[in-house]
């Protein structure tokens, strides 16, 4: 077992030195012999708060010559110039300095990151000071994706309710972090799975259903349903756009139809 982690050990400082210039290098031996510093595990941490509270496990490394017989301690500080999140109501940092176990190349340490006051995105940049590969870090604080859409609609989907006569619909969380339910949407007890993704537009979300149960046909059996191309949300007006192909068991289809949704609340 003590092999296996000093064999760990030292393939995660090789892997480290390999991002750095030869000049680092003893030409002798082709050990590293720059600097020691300390970085983050990543330049940049996206974190989708599912609940009020969340953790966020943030790993330090050292980039050094040799392993210390001592506990080394690195200190980083938050650059609250670049940041937007604000410590007490976004986050909360029990310390800014990390101690390293002797005989160890990393560590990590906790932030603490709240839902509550999150209506947008908002960054906390890190830093070590340095100029080296990762020697800063911004780590984002958001709300999942799918949060935009929850709330109720007017559900209006004149081909299968035959008006225009616009139907309550609630939209609630998915089973996972990019998905919503519409519960009861065409047929009760079952609920449509509505797939939320960026656009690359801030206000304009794609919505998309991958075929899966709607409702049943006196005639034909089970019908599923599936969008043939993304719909759309759009955050400014709370409106879903999005058309479903219906199809029955033998492969038929009673074809695409255009259905839409405003946000009452």
């Amino acid at each position: 077992m003590r092999m296996k982690n000093l064999y760990n050990k030292g393939l995660l400082l090789v892997l480290s030195l390999a991002l750095f210039t030869a000049c680092d290098f003893n030409a002798d031996t082709a050990v590293y012999d720059g600097e020691q510093f300390a970085r983050f595990g990543s330049d940049s941490y996206f974190a989708f708060l599912l609940e009020p509270q969340e953790t966020l496990t943030i790993e330090v490394s050292l980039v050094t010559n040799n392993l210390s017989d001592e506990a080394q301690t690195v200190v980083f500080t938050v650059l609250t110039d670049s940041s937007t999140a604000q410590a007490g109501v976004h986050y909360d940092l029990a310390s800014t300095s990390v101690t390293i176990p002797a005989g160890a190349v990393s560590a990590s340490f906790p932030l603490t990151m709240y839902k509550a006051a999150l209506d947008n995105p908002v960054s906390l940049v890190l830093s070590f000071g340095g100029p080296n590969f990762n020697q800063t870090t911004t780590v984002t604080i958001q709300n999942p994706i799918r949060d935009v859409l929850l709330g109720n609609y007017a559900l209006v989907y004149p081909w299968y309710f035959g008006s225009d006569a616009a139907a309550a619909q609630e939209v609630v969380i998915g089973d996972v972090v990019s998905d919503v339910l519409a519960p009861n949407m065409l047929e009760a007890d079952t609920d449509i799975t509505l797939r939320v993704t960026p656009s690359g537009d801030d206000n304009i979300y794609n919505i998309g259903v991958s075929r899966q149960n709607a409702w049943t046909s006196g005639t034909f059996g089970q019908v599923t349903v599936e969008s043939p191309a993304n719909g759309t949300f759009d955050l400014t007006t709370g409106v879903i756009e999005l058309t479903l192909g219906h199809f029955i068991p033998d492969g038929r289809t009673f074809g695409a139809h255009p259905l839409t949704m405003t946000k009452t609340n």
